[in-house]
């Protein structure tokens, strides 16, 4: 009887140190799937398209001047920040929609589109700042494809400082 009391025991632990890693991973922050897709192909660029969320911009809106007017100048680069790997930083220009970036295939409509042409073959990274006040921040690397690739959600890793 005490054999089987003390298997039950052992299970039990190995259980619960199971559940416990378990949980910790699932809880951990995964990251932040954006919609990105690439078009507009010049002999040697390609125009990097970055859907903007609805709920981005409404849980760290930009402010607004005297006249009551977005400052969207200011917001773009204080949340998303692209540049060259070893380089200098690339603007993004706001556009309103991309009919590369229709519903299903962005896994839903953005509020709005940031672009960059970018040079074929260069490595990139851009960083994702959802919320400036908090400091998180997420990073996406990656090289500019010869050719446009399908628009797709790609995961943009949260960036830990050691």
């Amino acid at each position: 009887m005490k054999g089987v009391f003390g298997i039950i025991i052992v299970f039990g632990i190995i259980a619960f140190v199971a559940n416990a890693f378990l949980s910790r991973e699932a809880m951990r922050d995964q990251g932040r799937p954006i919609a990105v897709a690439w078009g507009a192909p010049t002999p040697t660029t390609l125009e990097m398209q970055i859907g903007v969320a609805p709920l981005v911009v409404l849980n760290d809106p930009p402010e607004v001047n005297e006249k009551g007017v977005q400052r969207w100048n200011e917001w773009v680069p204080n949340h998303y920040q692209l540049r060259e790997e070893n380089g200098p930083d690339v603007p993004l220009r706001k556009i309103g929609t991309s009919a590369l970036m229709l519903g299903e295939k962005a896994a839903g409509v953005p509020e709005f589109v940031l672009c960059a042409d970018l040079k074929k073959g260069g490595k990139h990274v851009c960083d994702f700042i959802p919320v400036v006040a908090e400091g998180k921040r997420y990073r996406y690397s990656f090289v500019v494809p010869n050719e446009p690739p399908k628009v797709g959600r790609e995961l943009f890793e949260l960036v830990v400082e050691k």
